[in-house]
C-alpha cells in the first residue's frame, strides 16, 4: 500500500510540474516585444560600426552561425519598428553565449549613435534569468532604426548571437517574473521529491531510492549552475 501511495504522489508531482510549465510557457505574444533578425559578418581591419552598417553584402542572415570560425564578429539588426509603450528606455535582450563581451551601437533616425558596452565579467553582471543578457537602451529622443553589435572573441559554441529582441521595460520585467516562477516551481518539485524519497529510503532502505534522489539532485544542481 505504501508503494502504491508513493507512486501516486510522484505521479501527481510530475503532473503538477508539467502543468506549471505549460501555463507559464503558453503566454501570448505581446505587442511590446519585437524579435530582431541577426545578420553576421567577420570583423576586418579598419571596420567601424558605421561603415559596416551599409555593407549589407558582407552579412549572412541564415540560422547556421556555427559554420563560422571563432573570432570577432559584427552583428547587424534592423529595427523596423519599436515596441509599444517603451517610454524613455527600451530593453535589448539576447541569449548569453561564449564570448568576451560586445559593444552595441544604436543608430537613430536623425543619424546620431550611442554605444553600450556589455562585459559579462563586469559588476553588475548583465546576465538575467534564462541565461540571457539585457542592455537598457535610451529612447528619449530620435527613434532607433538599427543596431550593430561587435562581438568580441566569439567561441562559436552555440553561435554568435541568438534570439535578439527589443521590449519595453514592463515586458522585460514581466518575462523575468514568469521565468522566476517557472524555476521556483521546478525547484520546489525537485525538493519535494528529494524529501519524499529520502524519507522512503530511511524507512525502507531500498537502494534504488538513493539513485532516484541522486538523479533529482543532479537535475536541480544543473539548473542552479545554468542560472548562474
Amino acid at each position: 500500500m505504501r508503494g502504491t501511495d508513493g507512486l501516486i504522489a510522484q505521479f501527481w508531482a510530475i503532473c503538477a510540474g508539467l502543468l506549471l510549465s505549460l501555463l507559464l510557457l503558453a503566454t501570448p505574444a505581446r505587442a511590446d516585444t519585437i524579435e530582431l533578425t541577426p545578420c553576421v559578418a567577420a570583423v576586418k581591419p579598419g571596420d567601424t560600426a558605421t561603415s559596416v552598417l551599409f555593407q549589407r553584402d558582407r552579412f549572412k542572415c541564415g540560422p547556421a552561425q556555427t559554420q563560422f570560425a571563432p573570432g570577432d564578429y559584427w552583428v547587424r539588426m534592423d529595427v523596423p519598428k519599436l515596441p509599444e509603450d517603451t517610454g524613455d528606455a527600451v530593453i535589448f535582450r539576447t541569449a548569453s553565449l561564449w564570448d568576451d563581451g560586445m559593444v552595441l551601437t544604436a543608430f537613430h533616425t536623425d543619424g546620431s549613435t550611442l554605444e553600450y558596452h556589455v562585459d559579462p565579467m563586469a559588476s553588475p553582471n548583465p546576465m538575467r534569468l534564462g541565461a540571457t543578457q539585457v542592455v537598457r537602451l535610451k529612447n528619449d529622443g530620435p527613434l532607433i532604426s538599427a543596431i550593430v553589435a561587435r562581438v568580441e572573441n566569439s567561441k562559436i559554441v552555440r553561435g554568435i548571437m541568438h534570439g535578439p529582441q527589443l521590449s519595453s521595460v514592463y515586458s522585460s520585467l514581466q518575462q523575468e517574473l514568469w521565468l522566476a516562477a517557472l524555476y521556483a516551481g521546478f525547484a520546489g518539485i525537485c525538493l519535494a521529491l528529494l524529501v519524499y524519497n529520502a524519507s522512503l529510503w530511511w524507512a525502507m532502505r531500498e537502494r534504488f531510492l538513493l539513485a532516484y534522489c541522486a538523479t533529482v539532485g543532479s537535475m536541480l544542481l544543473y539548473s542552479l549552475l545554468y542560472l548562474t
